[in-house]
């Protein structure tokens, strides 16, 4: 994995002229986006959504921890951590905590397709690129942490 791309969240959405796509939940409609168009999106509802609390550059806050940068999305825990007690290994990982967790003001408010974007968005704003469109059935082979 390359390192962390530290570009404003917001900045690095409006950048990006390509999406990139999702094929979407097996139980959704197929997503003909690419990859390129999937972080697109997922950079628009990360500032909708995610930079209230975890700041405009994913650096974190007081009120949630940095989703970019050195020391974002660590494998285990930190201690502090009052809600996530998984380990985030893959992108399937992170997508389980967020699923249940974010936003912290309602949950309910995104779509799986909406968060899966979003985790796209917060991937690649780390250095991952994808080849193909990021979904919850290759989440699992997206590794993050070995």
């Amino acid at each position: 994995m390359s390192q962390p791309r530290l570009l404003p969240l917001t900045l690095l959405a409006s950048t990006i002229a390509l999406g990139f796509g999702l094929a979407a939940c097996s139980s959704d409609p197929v997503d003909t986006r690419t990859f390129e168009q999937q972080v697109e999106d997922g950079g628009e509802l990360y500032g909708e959504y995610c930079a209230e609390c975890h700041g405009d550059s994913g650096q974190g806050t007081e009120d949630a921890p940095a989703v970019v940068g050195p020391g974002a999305l660590p494998e285990v825990p930190p201690d502090d951590r009052q809600f996530r007690t998984n380990n985030f290994n893959t992108a399937a990982d992170i997508f389980v905590f967020a699923d249940e967790y974010m936003p912290a003001d309602g949950p309910e408010q995104v779509t799986d397709q909406e968060l899966v974007d979003v985790l796209a968005f917060a991937l690649y704003a780390n250095g991952v690129e994808l080849e193909e469109p990021l979904t919850l059935d290759n989440a699992d082979e997206v590794v993050i942490h070995e």
